[in-house]
C-alpha cells in the first residue's frame, strides 16, 4: 500500500466511512481522501502511529467484511499490511 501524508490528511479533515479495531486491537479510520473523494480510494489511518496508506478499495466492504483483507500495522516493518498477505 503506498503511504501518504498523515499530518496533510489530517490538516483537510478527511470524512470518516468507518471505524475498525483488528485482531491486534489496532483502531484504524476508514476515510475518504479530502480533496478528491469517491475519484481515490479509501484511506487507512492510524492515528496510534500517525500514519496513512492508500487501500486501494474504493469501498468499505472487503475492508470491514472479513479477516483477509482487514488491515494490519506492523511496526517492525513500519508499515500496513491487509492480513492476507502476513500470514
Amino acid at each position: 500500500m503506498k503511504e501518504l501524508n498523515y499530518i496533510r490528511l489530517m490538516e483537510l479533515n478527511p470524512t470518516v466511512y468507518d471505524t475498525l479495531t483488528n485482531r491486534e486491537g489496532q483502531e484504524m479510520q476508514l476515510v475518504e481522501h479530502p480533496l478528491k473523494g469517491d475519484d481515490y480510494p479509501v484511506i487507512i489511518l492510524y492515528h496510534a502511529e500517525k500514519v496513512a496508506y492508500c487501500s486501494d478499495f474504493w469501498d468499505t466492504d472487503d475492508l470491514l467484511g472479513g479477516e483477509d483483507y482487514e488491515p494490519v500495522f506492523k511496526e517492525v516493518a513500519n508499515c500496513m499490511f491487509l492480513r492476507f498477505e502476513i500470514e
